[in-house]
């Protein structure tokens, strides 16, 4: 029993390991591939304030930016929901952003373990 114990807490250990290991910094790289495209959207894209989180794989990456509207102030943290296309090494080389500020997109990103 201790023996079957003792395994499951390692298989369990081993899980949280790799699903933590996934994770990772943007590079300067990539995040300019997705500044780029997020602020071809935005009213004032110079007053881009980024909020940047780990990646961790896959086709979509979130995270949040603040800029400021027509009225001249900033419109508060809004979602980038951002397909993102890899090379082979698993580097971001191209990105499709939505910006959101409503709820709709949350579920998507909380899915993939990011905050929304």
């Amino acid at each position: 029993m201790k023996l079957k114990i003792c395994g499951a807490i390692i298989g369990c250990l081993a899980m949280v390991a790799a699903s933590g290991a996934a994770a990772r910094e943007l590079s300067p790289k990539e995040k300019g591939v997705i500044e780029q495209a997020a602020k071809q959207q935005l009213k004032d894209p110079d007053s881009a304030k980024f909020y940047w989180q780990d990646y961790k794989g896959g086709d979509v990456y979130c995270a949040h930016v603040n800029a400021k509207n027509s009225y001249g102030g900033f419109a508060g943290k809004a979602l980038l929901l951002v397909g993102v296309k890899t090379d082979s090494k698993g580097n971001i080389t191209s990105a499709d952003v939505s910006i959101r500020s409503d709820n709709m997109m949350d579920k998507i990103c909380t899915k993939r373990g990011y905050s929304a």
